[in-house]
């Protein structure tokens, strides 16, 4: 679960992960198809190390708190909303 919230320069992206389950911080971004939206670098959190029986030594996400910023610019008025996609993958401790 995820909630969103827009500032006057960045979008935040609070994510809850379930208990028992985890996002791969490598496989994570956002996008949108805005027109006159610029995203800008996201800033991360800090994750969990985590040994993947798959993809080796990962940075994680579990939990509460997982608070992503994405930068954006406008150009011209902008638009009343921004439509964010958001790219991710994870996995759960149970396989």
């Amino acid at each position: 679960r995820y909630t969103v919230r827009a500032t006057s320069d960045a979008i935040e992206v609070n994510w809850n992960v379930a208990k028992g389950y985890y996002l791969y911080r490598k496989r994570m971004g956002f996008a949108t198809d805005a027109p006159g939206v610029t995203l800008g670098e996201a800033a991360f959190p800090k994750g969990l190390a985590h040994e993947d029986e798959f993809f080796g030594r990962q940075e994680v996400y579990r939990g509460a708190g997982n608070l992503f910023r994405v930068p954006y610019t406008t150009t011209g008025a902008g638009p009343a909303t921004i439509e964010l996609k958001l790219k991710l993958q994870g996995c759960a401790d149970a396989g």
